[in-house]
């Protein structure tokens, strides 16, 4: 089986809660994640605590966003560190315990175990320098930045209904773009960018106006 390199999602279908990262093999990660968990020695406690309550058949795994294969390791850690940012603005909804790609950014639950003098390890993430991206990278980078500045929601809890029709079988699609894209196997990024104007289609499905018939 080919490695798929990507972003990646564990979430708690009850809640909805997640824990959002990145890997250049997602089903070896998977595989590691479950043995832990499974095994409760996970080092992650939030997900492991909130693994034992709900068990294993209320989280499912799932591709948020994959990368080609020739997407270097900076670029890959650049691209999770626009979902960590909101992670951060939703804390609340996710699992995360740290919220830089490269560096240190606890998130309120892992200092207030700091503050109490819990010990445990809480992560390790490598400090990486001299980081150099492709203008498409670049480019790509800023347009999904300007939608988490712009407090663009994540799709997965965004309600807002949409539109959608396919160019060519003139099927059409109504309801949430989270809903929209994981029944036809789309992207994120390219949904994203549709609905907010800065792709015209993709995959032949463009965004409904009031003037299409």
């Amino acid at each position: 089986m080919d490695k798929i390199l990507g972003i990646y999602k564990i979430i708690n279908i009850i809640d909805e809660k997640y824990c959002v990262g990145s890997s250049k093999n997602i089903n070896g990660r998977w595989n590691r994640h479950k043995s832990h968990l499974r095994r409760n020695i996970h080092w992650n406690d939030y997900l492991q605590n909130a693994w034992n309550k709900y068990g294993e058949k209320n989280f499912k795994f799932i591709i948020v966003e994959q990368l080609n294969k020739d997407t270097t390791k900076n670029e890959l850690l650049n691209i999770e560190q626009t979902y960590l940012n909101l992670a951060k603005i939703e804390q609340d909804k996710c699992y995360n315990l740290d919220f830089k790609a490269i560096g240190h950014d606890w998130s309120e639950y892992s200092r207030n175990k700091m503050s109490k003098s819990m010990t445990g390890k809480i992560g390790i993430l490598a400090s990486h320098y001299g980081m150099h991206h492709s203008k498409k990278t670049k480019e790509r980078l800023s347009l999904l930045n300007k939608g988490l500045h712009a407090g663009e929601k994540h799709n997965l809890y965004d309600k807002t209904v949409f539109k959608f029709k396919h160019r060519i079988t003139n099927e059409q699609f109504e309801g949430t773009q989270y809903n929209f894209r994981i029944k036809y196997n789309l992207k994120q990024s390219k949904v994203n960018l549709m609905v907010h104007n800065m792709r015209k289609s993709h995959k032949d499905w463009i965004l409904m106006k009031e003037n299409i018939t």
